[in-house]
């Protein structure tokens, strides 16, 4: 399913990119490689202890900007 969400999203570097089901973080970390260090990650979550999960695992994957 990831391979499919990202080739909807056609996210490319240095672009601004929104996850509204951050979760964990697995697609938020694909998401943020492909935006790279130029672009941004917007993360939302209902779940504060997921939101800071995903946002650290998204930094660590991209050096892009993450907000959450």
């Amino acid at each position: 399913m990831l391979q499919s969400v990202l080739s909807a999203m056609a996210v490319e570097a240095g672009e601004t990119a929104l996850d509204c089901t951050a979760g964990r973080g697995g697609h938020a970390e694909a998401i943020a490689r492909l935006v790279g260090s130029g672009g941004r990650l917007i993360l939302c979550d209902l779940d504060p202890g997921n939101l800071d999960f995903s946002a650290l695992r998204a930094q660590k994957a991209a050096s892009c900007e993450v907000r959450t």
